[in-house]
């Protein structure tokens, strides 16, 4: 299934479009255009606002006094004509054009600290003392699941610029599921993958019901499923938003 397609699955779904307060939800087309006609400075804004994200959990859920920041890159091949891939290492597709983005993660607490979208032909550590430099001005592992669990293995469009959007987007939804994985669920779920926790959580079935006129989602009332509720209901109140 192509990047960004999974969005159909979306389409037909009310209970999400209510939760998240969305009319409907836009078809894979009309994503490829949001990336492609963004402005240049909406990616700087999100990626302020993904360093604000990091600075509010990374001393959660309690006080942190170090960092250790891993620097690591990621070849992610393409099949027709990206703008900015070349021929590069690739030893599953020899001799294919590629993207090799940059990575940093925080190694005890997984945060995806920043990104940095190459050529497939970027040396090992091209740009790596930006990237640091960039993700100490924003300080207060397994990389493998970055790749298949949020779709960094397919590149959406042709153009640079959108490609390293969506790269950000991706570090926002990477770090959104690592921040409510860390504050809000079991200790016994702390490092579960994204694809463990779809199938515990996410996946459940439920029923979104109006009692008296006010919404209410009911799940399964196994005794199991009603503790995990209550446990990550009582975390979720706990959290403030973020400052304006």
């Amino acid at each position: 299934m192509k990047i960004l397609d999974t969005a159909v699955l979306l389409q037909a779904n009310g209970t999400f479009q209510y939760l998240t307060g969305l009319p409907r939800y836009p078809d894979p087309q009309t994503l490829r255009r949001f990336l492609l006609h963004a402005p240049p400075e909406f990616r700087q804004q999100l990626h302020r606002f993904n360093d604000r994200l990091l600075r509010r959990f990374i001393h959660q859920p309690e006080h942190r006094s170090r960092l250790i920041l891993d620097l690591d890159s990621t070849g992610v091949t393409v099949f027709g004509r990206q703008e900015g891939a070349e021929v590069g290492y690739n030893p599953r597709y020899r001799g294919k054009r590629s993207y090799d983005p940059l990575l940093c993660l925080e190694a005890n607490s997984s945060f995806l600290w920043d990104t940095e979208l190459r050529p497939g032909n970027a040396g090992t550590w091209a740009g790596s003392d930006e990237l640091l430099a960039s993700c100490l001005l924003s300080v207060p592992a397994d990389i493998r699941e970055l790749r298949e669990d949020y779709a960094l293995r397919k590149i959406p469009t042709r153009a640079f610029a959108a490609n390293a959007l969506y790269l950000e987007v991706v570090r926002l939804a990477y770090n959104l599921v690592t921040a409510f994985q860390r504050t809000c669920l079991p200790e016994g779920w702390q490092f579960l993958t994204l694809s463990k926790l779809r199938h515990r959580l996410f996946w459940l079935p439920g029923e979104l019901t109006r009692p008296q006129n006010r919404p209410a989602l009911r799940l399964p009332g196994r005794p199991a499923i009603q503790e995990w509720t209550t446990h990550i209901l009582h975390q979720v109140h706990k959290l403030k938003p973020l400052d304006g």
